[in-house]
């Protein structure tokens, strides 16, 4: 036999000779990956896919990036800064706050080119100023300043002085009705709120305050609950069964505590769309906690008094609608709990890495457009613009495929006919989750720009967020209604409630200032706390209180700062925390100096949008707290 056939035949005789050649396995990462003064966390190890995330100490943030991904090539994701130079090894830099650029009619001290944390500013008006806001700020340990932007106001103009906020440049100094102000970032920092803002007929300016966030920058838990809460209930509102659909005649206490809110007619309706990243960067754990995020929101908004369907969709390279807004059980909140718990999981896109924010936007299009023409088909479509929408959004990162969002955003508004007398049917929540991996700029460009109100976020981790979460929706024990009692009137006896108000300690009593108006001794009035009565030791308006400041430009009656704190005579053994109407829902002609003019039509009454935010400072100095947040 030939010695070339032999051959042949003893390789035929291997077991496996003619089998293919096994495909090479993809190559690891390297191990080089330390930080500088920091520490780092693997998903998978080091195989292809695996997520890498630096953490620093407090006060420090990984810079130029907070995670990398091993790629399939085998190498992980370039250091690569802002200003495209390359690093063979990242570091933990510094956090600081931006420098505040201007501050007009005032000065302010010290003038840095940026602050480490604990720094203080201090701010100072010119003569013939008021100031409005803090007269210091705290750099905090999370790059931002806390309080809200001080500005030097003389009451001259129709809106008073926005004021500038650190790190931004600001065009326009006048503030006359229809007047125009926008604002700039400085390089590096991106810009959340309104870039321009409108005086307007209320007196008032419109969007959302802007700020300028550097990458590193996030929010913090208490700055989330506190103004999450507050906006959020614009769309929560509570309706009485039994009262008309008028604003005043509407109020009722709610269960819980979810800040301000717009009080809707007996048949209005809230559609609340829960939009979850689940891409291949969030983790197990994070994706757990979206996930127990989803039916706790959903389990508190059901217990308003309030109809509320619920919309539930977790999107990758692709969206999954896990409830839809027309599905039979989106009004039954056990039954989207169920669903959601059965129906969502974390390998649901398997390698679907992509964050495609666009197609998640569409889906909630496409749920809103179907149920317009349902209420079309029925002949009801009066019905269905009475129905208020909101949108969570929850991303670990910023879109990286399918083109911006902002279209899909236009899409919703324009099928909803948001205008100015329509803005309140739409609220978009932007909640970013991560550090240098979230995108201000593209949370701020879906996020929707409301006055006195915030509406994009950024948490350092999904633990957080739930904390967050757990502190606005969290459950609180029963307690009284709090009235404040106008005195007996020519030996009538008590004219019974005139004034709602919170117990905001168990000695003090938050209310409205304007409930006092030409009143200087209040020992016979009284606090009611559920049944029982109790005296009034002192009371404090606010010092920038003044119903008749704004007499001279046409506006009779001018509600900044409307607020007052009630000292009780003793303490009593709960504590409510939250805002509503002080105002009653009838006043008598014969109470003096509370009676007040109708609302003109379309005009929400001022007591709505008093902003704790601007007196905090107040607040604290006499509630004897340093850490109080409204």
């Amino acid at each position: 036999m030939a010695p070339s056939l032999c051959a042949l035949l003893l390789l035929a005789l291997r077991p496996g000779a003619w089998a293919q050649a096994p495909e090479e396995a993809a190559p690891s990462c390297g191990q080089d990956v330390a930080i500088r003064n920091g520490t780092f966390a693997l998903s998978d190890g080091y195989r292809p896919g695996s997520v890498l995330t630096y953490s620093c100490p407090p006060g420090f943030y990984p810079y130029p990036l907070g995670s990398r991904l091993c790629q399939d090539n085998g190498h992980w994701t370039t250091l690569r800064t802002p200003t495209g130079s390359v690093l063979s090894q990242p570091l933990c830099r510094e956090i600081r706050c931006p420098a505040q650029l201007a501050f007009e009619h005032g000065s302010f001290q010290p003038r840095r080119a940026s602050y480490p944390v604990g720094s203080v500013l201090t701010f100072e008006c010119l003569d013939g100023y008021t100031l409005r806001g803090p007269t210091q700020r705290f750099c905090q340990g999370n790059g931002h300043w806390d309080g809200g932007t001080p500005a030097c106001d003389d009451g001259a103009e129709h809106c008073p002085n926005p004021g500038v906020p650190a790190g931004t440049t600001k065009s326009g100094n006048r503030y006359r009705l229809g007047e125009r102000v926008s604002y700039r970032c400085q390089t590096g920092l991106s810009l959340v709120g309104s870039a321009q803002r409108v005086c307007t007929e209320t007196g008032e300016w419109s969007g959302a305050e802007p700020s300028c966030r550097a990458p590193f920058s996030y929010d913090r838990v208490e700055d989330v609950g506190a103004e999450f809460g507050a906006s959020f209930s614009n769309v929560l509102g509570l309706a009485s069964s039994s009262a008309s659909s008028s604003l005043n005649a509407s109020i009722i206490k709610p269960p819980t505590f979810l800040g301000r809110r717009l009080i809707l007619s007996d048949d209005s309706l809230v559609n609340v769309y829960l939009l979850v990243d689940s891409s291949k960067s969030v983790n197990k754990e994070s994706f757990q906690i979206f996930k127990e995020w989803v039916e706790n929101i959903v389990d508190r908004i059901a217990s308003f008094e309030v109809e509320s369907s619920f919309a539930v969709i977790s999107y990758a390279t692709k969206p999954k609608k896990i409830v839809s807004i027309y599905d039979p059980e989106a009004s039954d909140a056990d039954a989207v709990i169920r669903k959601t718990k059965t129906g969502m999981n974390f390998q649901d896109h398997g390698n679907g890495t992509g964050t495609n924010i666009r197609a998640a936007l569409l889906e909630v299009y496409n749920m809103i457009l179907f149920q317009r023409e349902s209420f079309i088909r029925a002949n009801n479509l009066d019905a269905w613009k009475k129905i208020r929408h909101a949108i969570i959004v929850l991303t670990d990162g910023k879109y990286n495929m399918g083109g911006s969002p902002k279209d899909a955003v236009t899409k919703i508004e324009d099928v909803l006919e948001i205008k100015p007398d329509r803005k309140d049917y739409l609220d978009i929540y932007a909640f970013g989750i991560g550090t240098l991996e979230v995108d201000w700029d593209g949370l701020n460009e879906i996020a929707s720009k409301k006055e006195g109100e915030r509406h994009a976020f950024k948490m350092d981790s999904s633990q957080n967020l739930k904390a967050a979460f757990e502190d606005v929706l969290g459950a609180e024990t029963a307690v009284p209604d709090t009235w404040v009692l106008f005195p007996p009137s020519r030996g009538a006896g008590t004219t019974g409630p005139s004034c709602r108000g919170s117990l905001v300690s168990d000695s003090w009593v938050l209310t409205a200032a304007h409930c006092f108006n030409r009143v200087t001794d209040t020992s016979l009035w009284r606090v009611q706390v559920g049944t029982e009565e109790i005296c009034i030791q002192s009371r404090i308006d606010h010092p920038s209180y003044n119903v008749t400041a704004k007499a001279g430009q046409g506006i009779p009656e001018y509600y900044d700062y409307d607020v007052s704190l009630i000292k009780l005579q003793h303490a009593v053994g709960v504590v409510s925390w939250g805002t509503y109407s002080p105002c009653p829902p009838k006043q008598k002609e014969d109470q003096e100096g509370v009676t007040r003019r109708p609302a003109p039509p379309g005009h929400h009454p001022r007591d709505f949008y008093v902003s704790l935010f601007w007196v905090q400072d107040w607040l604290r100095l006499h509630l004897g707290v340093s850490n109080f947040i409204p």
